[in-house]
């Protein structure tokens, strides 16, 4: 058990991919939440999505209705200027959400997948030359509904309806062939309140937090023999991004090992 700064999770260092699957077993027989879902970062950082992490660089809890008001102001940007490049209407402000953060807008989402492989494939996918290690985080949760949330048509709506709802998973309409691939989803992040990690409001909202988290260490050293490994099993750009560029990555990788 491993406790940082008040936040408890299990911490297990990955020694080859026999283990990471060995681990990933043990897991599944303890039955931690009836849900669980995988995320791959190339680097031991914090989970937060992309509009805290940016509003972390000058902004505070003080300033969470300037940040609200940015937020708003991006998306109805957004929904503005997409519209001559969507195949599909969105229907509520979840999909707009999730159709901007998949084209990397910065949102409240944080991407999940439901499979552990293509969890581990983005934390060793990576070309940098360094010495940290990369993670994959286990996100154990007994589930929660987004009841009418769903249905919002702009933010305020969304954070209203959702403050009785806990930390669902939502699992959008298909966007595309890459997220189906992928078996993509998100957690929705509250910000009305405060700007903090995942794993600390878990800790902050929940006695029993570690019981929420598991974090897969992966050293550098074996990053380049996962993603061989990974590759052998069909997990790989192609696989992954099924598409003329995931194509063009993948043969890429497979000629010239640039890791």
């Amino acid at each position: 058990m491993t406790a940082e700064n008040g936040i408890k999770y299990h911490e297990i260092i990955i020694e080859d991919m026999p283990d990471f699957l060995k681990q990933l077993k043990l897991l599944s027989s303890k039955g931690v939440g009836r849900l669980t879902v995988y995320r791959g970062q190339s680097e031991d950082e914090s989970l937060l999505p992309k509009l805290i992490r940016y509003a972390n660089h000058g902004y505070s809890n003080h300033d969470i209705p300037e940040v609200l008001k940015i937020e708003n102001e991006m998306l109805l940007d957004f929904q503005r200027q997409a519209l001559p490049f969507l195949s599909h209407m969105p229907t509520c402000v979840l999909e707009w959400l999730a159709v901007g953060q998949h084209y990397g807008l910065a949102t409240r989402l944080l991407d999940w997948s439901e499979s552990p492989l293509t969890a581990l494939f983005f934390a060793v996918e990576s070309h940098k030359d360094n010495n940290n290690p990369s993670v994959v985080w286990a996100f154990h949760t007994y589930g929660a509904s987004l009841g009418r949330a769903k249905e919002s048509q702009n933010l305020k709506e969304l954070d209203d309806k959702m403050l009785n709802f806990g930390l669902p998973i939502y699992y959008p309409p298909h966007i595309n062939s890459r997220f189906i691939s992928q078996q993509g989803c998100f957690t929705i992040h509250h910000i009305s309140h405060d700007l903090l990690p995942l794993e600390r409001r878990i800790a902050e909202e929940e006695p029993n937090a570690h019981s929420y988290f598991t974090k897969f260490v992966i050293p550098a050293l074996i990053r380049s023999d996962l993603r061989s490994q990974l590759d052998q099993l069909g997990v790989n750009y192609l696989s992954l991004f099924p598409d003329l560029g995931g194509l063009s990555h993948r043969i890429n990788w497979a000629n010239f090992s640039l890791f």
